[in-house]
């Protein structure tokens, strides 16, 4: 019985994780006890509330502790690695550290680093989120290696990379010659990312990388789209 009481008295994670999300009448002080406590914790389950409570209530001191789950590269265990995971920080918890982090709305060197580290990451939905992130964190800088990786996903295997990489080029890249590696992708299987070239292609054009209309409409008429996509 007394074991019964405890357990009720203790609320878990994922119930603090509700609470959480309301938004309202929250101890932030006790919840930055509870955040730094499952970040340390063995599961990696809990480990993931701990990241998302980070972000949900802008913890911004525990960033560095984001930083280093999201680099992490030691090797999960030999059974875990049978049966398809990588690393002790599982994707979940990297893909959702990359979201809190652009939460925080914080760019600085160490976080630049860890997101370009995580463009190669192995799990694909931390690429794409990676891909999310420096758009939406550093866009505004020059970040000539940060495109190049970006050109090199054009390739990558996972068409929701490929299609997110296609809209971020269009936001931040400076650089007309973009355009042979997006010529690449006019015959792409994916409906979803020609249609995203589109809108890339117009993009471009408003920002004056396409410098005229004639040049524009040459480009839309070389992506396979049906007709009524074109003014996408």
């Amino acid at each position: 019985m007394f074991f019964r009481r405890n357990k009720e008295s203790r609320p878990s994670p994922y119930s603090r994780l509700k609470e959480a999300e309301k938004l309202s009448d929250l101890n932030k002080e006790e919840f930055k006890t509870y955040a730094r406590e499952y970040l340390q914790s063995e599961k990696w389950k809990i480990r993931n509330v701990g990241v998302k409570l980070v972000g949900m209530l802008t913890f911004k001191e525990m960033i560095p502790e984001l930083i280093r789950m999201l680099t992490d590269r030691t090797p999960a265990k030999f059974l875990n690695r049978l049966l398809g995971g990588d690393f002790v920080q599982v994707g979940f918890i990297r893909r959702n550290c990359i979201r809190s982090l652009v939460t925080l709305k914080e760019s600085n060197k160490a976080i630049r680093e860890a997101l370009y580290k995580a463009l190669d990451d192995p799990y694909w939905e931390v690429r794409a989120e990676a891909v999310n992130a420096v758009t939406k964190l550093f866009s505004k800088e020059n970040q000539s290696d940060i495109e190049k990786k970006l050109i090199e996903l054009l390739c990558d295997k996972k068409f929701e990379v490929v299609l997110l990489t296609v809209e971020s080029l269009g936001s931040i890249t400076g650089d007309r010659r973009v355009l042979k590696h997006l010529r690449k992708l006019y015959f792409h299987p994916n409906q979803k990312v020609r249609q995203m070239l589109v809108k890339t292609l117009h993009n471009l054009f408003a920002r004056g990388i396409i410098p005229d209309k004639k040049e524009l409409t040459n480009e839309l008429n070389q992506i396979f789209i049906p007709g009524s996509m074109q003014n996408f």
